[in-house]
């Protein structure tokens, strides 16, 4: 992970408690701002501050339908869920997992044991998008160099 870098995660929780909790745990990274909220609504009214990651629970998504992941990435293609489920409600969402790109966590009682997970998982996350975009900006040189010597290697044909 890059340092003195700063990432925004939102926990969308209607349970005030395992909300309050999760960000507790969460920002004591100096690495993340972390803003919680009870309804997606409230989420919507805060999408200008650009969150890298939404952490959200399962009941909310299903509550809510696959729209609220559509309206989601219409402020942000960049934007990575994370959702929160039950051991039982993973296997209802395996058919929306197979159609989004999203991660997941199970929720755990123990909440040493969670922020664990959460923490691999978003430095995970973060750790791939920082190598798409160096893999990214490389390969920009690198097809700008090869275009380079492709045209010097024409004007020195063109002049011989």
């Amino acid at each position: 992970m890059k340092k003195n870098k700063n990432y925004t995660l939102f926990i969308i929780e209607d349970n005030e408690a395992y909300s309050f909790m999760l960000k507790y745990k969460l920002q004591r990274n100096s690495e993340y701002k972390v803003l919680s909220f009870l309804t997606p609504e409230d989420c919507f009214a805060n999408m200008v501050l650009n969150p890298n990651i939404i952490i959200m629970d399962y009941k909310l998504l299903k509550r809510w339908g696959k729209k609220i992941l559509d309206t989601f990435k219409i402020y942000s293609q960049k934007l990575t869920f994370i959702i929160l489920s039950t051991n039982e409600e993973t296997l209802d969402f395996i058919p929306l997992m197979r159609e989004e790109e999203f991660e997941y966590v199970i929720k755990e009682n123990d909440s040493v044991k969670l922020s664990d997970q959460l923490r691999i998982k978003i430095e995970n996350i973060i750790n791939d998008k920082e190598t798409k975009e160096l893999l990214s900006y490389w390969g920009q040189i690198f097809f700008s160099i090869i275009f380079l010597i492709a045209a010097i290697t024409i004007v020195c044909w063109t002049i011989y």
